[in-house]
């Protein structure tokens, strides 16, 4: 009798098993990582403090770089309604410069 390899519904059966342990063990698994984090109040001080840390700082990071963009964003239109800056108008085709090849008319 020779030995041939586990065929693919053998193997979907073992890894399904595999995971199912995993999951309904958390103590053989140490898959908790705060589960004796109760202990004293310093300890849930310090995994609260954490996690607000950790929520608040990439909030914080993108309202940061709202505010620059529209901080920005006025500061160009007060200079171009002043007459300091003039951006280039969208509606009229932009000229060549001097030496660059023309686009050719279809």
């Amino acid at each position: 009798m020779s030995r041939t390899a586990p065929t693919q519904s053998v193997r979907v059966l073992v890894a399904a098993t595999l995971g199912a342990l995993v999951v309904c063990s958390p103590g053989l698994a140490r898959a908790c990582s705060v589960c004796g984090g109760g202990a004293n109040d310093q300890t849930q001080v310090g995994f609260l403090a954490g996690s607000l840390l950790l929520s608040i700082l990439p909030l914080a990071l993108i309202g940061g770089i709202a505010l620059w963009i529209r901080g920005r964003a006025r500061r160009i239109t007060a200079q171009q309604a002043a007459g300091r800056i003039q951006l280039p108008d969208h509606q009229t085709p932009r000229r060549a410069a001097a030496g660059s090849p023309q686009p050719v008319a279809p």
